[in-house]
């Protein structure tokens, strides 16, 4: 019978030891992998207290998208989804942009405006969401970023 308990703890501990990865707070552990990762991180969380001051229930996606970050995930801008038709084409043209950017190494050069340039759009897509309008600080941070 106590062979039976121990085995049983046993996986409960390997069960829940397995799981501290996705509750570890962003906030207070430092991203897996490149510089790259923990700008993101950093300028995801900045964006989520941001959407939180707003009211906005958009903190709890880009704190999973700062939390992604922080366990050395590959995390892209989001797609160019639930906006007004009109924007959509100049919206998909800079996503692209963005990847163009990224991919073609500026994570590993430049990660800070990488990551500015990344959070950038996604805040400004959000927006662009929230407001039906093109016009948003956002878009002038990631064309900065850029």
């Amino acid at each position: 019978m106590r062979s039976v308990a121990e085995r049983l703890v046993a996986v409960v501990l390997a069960i829940a030891g397995s799981a501290c990865t996705t509750v570890l707070a962003p906030e207070r552990t430092t991203a897996i992998g490149p510089p790259f990762n923990e700008a993101l991180k950093e300028r995801y969380l900045e964006l989520a207290s941001s959407k939180w001051d707003q009211g906005s229930w958009e903190i709890l996606h880009f704190r999973d998208k700062a939390r992604a970050a922080m366990l050395g995930d590959v995390v892209y801008p989001d797609p160019v989804t639930w906006v007004p038709r009109r924007f959509a084409p100049e919206l998909a043209a800079q996503r692209e942009r963005l990847l163009l950017f990224v991919d073609a190494g500026a994570w590993k050069v430049a990660p800070e405006a990488a990551a500015e340039a990344q959070v950038g759009f996604d805040c400004w897509l959000s927006d662009v969401k929230a407001t039906a309008r093109i016009e948003s600080e956002c878009r002038d941070t990631f064309m900065a970023a850029l």
